[in-house]
């Protein structure tokens, strides 16, 4: 039997971290990525010699201006994050490398790390989804998602393919959302807050809202929950 690319019961606890501006990734999703840095060429190598985990984490959005005798600073990053998995990896010339992560887990950062290491890393709690719903009530938001999403989409010349492209990637509700917030053009700000959302309803209400937001609210049922 093939061996999960992520036992919880396993992990170690701690992952190097990949800040990214304007990047969520979510559990199930998939992320390609060009590595060039040399810190994070070494990143990369430290992982696949581990436990084969990234923290994929959204950089938080700073001031343009700075003052310029201010030394330089680390970018202030989000407290939840992705765990991914490392699927695979093509070497390039130069020592840069085409990388492929799947997300396992949404975790939160206890407290950075101080390695004597070029990248960041940090010890992390994995944050599992919450508020598990009866069938009915699951089906009932799925069904409302798949809806409200093929309205969205209707409009867009390839909308056919990023529909199967959402509903191939997860067969239950906290997958749905997450593919429809990672498959559709959502600010990165609701996407981070969809992906700190642990309990699923509110997550579902969440990418709803959004969805409702996109048809003008033409033919829109109201919603029990409001994200404002």
């Amino acid at each position: 039997m093939k061996e999960p690319l992520f036992d919880p019961r396993l992990f170690s606890g701690k992952a190097p971290l990949f800040p990214l501006p304007g990047v969520v990734l979510y559990p199930q999703m998939l992320l390609p990525l060009h590595v060039f840095e040399p810190r994070y060429r070494r990143m990369l190598e430290v992982a696949l010699a581990g436990e084969r985990l990234i923290g994929v984490v959204q950089i938080k959005e700073t001031p343009e201006e700075t003052p310029e005798e201010a030394p330089p600073q680390q970018p202030e990053i989000f407290s939840t994050l992705c765990l991914a998995a490392i699927l695979h990896v093509e070497r390039l010339p130069e020592g840069e490398s085409n990388l492929w992560l799947l997300g396992v887990s949404r975790a939160r950062i206890v407290r950075e790390l101080e390695l004597a290491e070029p990248f960041r890393a940090a010890e992390l709690e994995l944050a599992p989804d919450e508020n598990p719903l009866d069938e009915a009530s699951r089906h009932a938001l799925e069904s409302r998602l798949v809806a409200s999403c093929q309205m969205a989409l209707a409009d867009q010349p390839d909308a056919d393919d990023i529909l199967k492209r959402i509903l191939s990637s997860t067969a239950e509700l906290s997958g749905l959302c997450n593919a429809i917030a990672a498959c559709l053009p959502m600010e990165a700000s609701l996407r981070q807050a969809i992906l700190e959302t642990t309990d699923v309803r509110l997550r579902a209400y969440r990418v709803l809202e959004w969805l409702r937001r996109q048809l003008g609210a033409k033919g829109a049922e109201p919603l029990p929950w409001s994200a404002n």
